[in-house]
């Protein structure tokens, strides 16, 4: 569960990985592109920079397929007005990092629109909930309670976490009905509230934090704003 300082700087250096595989790949999605087109894009960048390969096999979900929540990509087309959903990550020297974005492409939906808002206020209010002594059930209850006031309840049907290291996923459990951990210096954890209306879209922010003495530090620098993954 808690990292040493060898283990904290390998992580380091797996996220930078996968953020500058993603930014090589970026200017290059375009309408028409394939789901797995992007996903071996990115495989390929991930493996330029010196990751060893990917943590997992990265998650493409154009349209109505980022509503669900592992996804494996396929030969769907990237198309106009609908949300693309991009969950990734290196593994660098045995180490995994694990992000995700949710881009919105041309016209944007009210609802779709509605929910990246929600998702990304009940992101930021975890991270900012994060510190030694929280509890995991806790953290997960700061990003539930807002999803469940915005009218997502039923929509959010997993986690808000989980720990990260050798493997992508570790202990501890960040979810309202699992073991009760409590956060400790040294850990690293995934923060990634999501809503999923299926048929519709769905949209996830993912992003790897380090809990550190005062609080805890977000390792991954993308920007998640709406407007930074509206593209137009």
């Amino acid at each position: 569960k808690v990292k040493d300082d060898h283990e904290i700087d390998l992580i380091r250096k797996s996220v930078a990985l996968a953020e500058e595989a993603f930014e090589a790949i970026r200017a290059e999605i375009k309408v028409g592109q394939t789901e797995n087109y992007l996903a071996g894009l990115l495989i390929a960048e991930l493996r330029a920079r010196g990751a060893e390969t990917t943590s997992f096999e990265p998650m493409v979900a154009a349209g109505a397929n980022s509503s669900l929540p592992h996804y494996r990509p396929g030969d769907v087309l990237v198309q106009r007005d609908q949300p693309l959903l991009f969950d990734w990550g290196a593994l660098y020297k045995g180490y995994c990092s694990d992000l995700t974005r949710t881009f919105l492409i041309g016209r944007v939906a009210p609802r779709i629109k509605e929910i990246y808002q929600v998702v990304y206020d009940a992101q930021q209010a975890a991270i900012r909930f994060l510190r030694p002594g929280v509890t995991t059930r806790q953290a997960d209850r700061v990003a539930r309670d807002l999803i469940e006031k915005a009218g997502y309840k039923d929509y959010f049907g997993h986690g808000l976490g989980h720990g990260i290291g050798r493997d992508i996923h570790e202990l501890p459990t960040m979810r309202y009905n699992a073991a009760d951990d409590e956060l400790r210096p040294g850990m690293i954890v995934t923060v990634e509230p999501g809503i999923y209306l299926p048929g519709e879209g769905g949209v996830r922010i993912e992003d790897d934090v380090l809990i550190t003495h005062s609080g805890c530090e977000v390792l991954s620098t993308l920007d998640k704003t709406f407007e930074a993954c509206h593209i137009v």
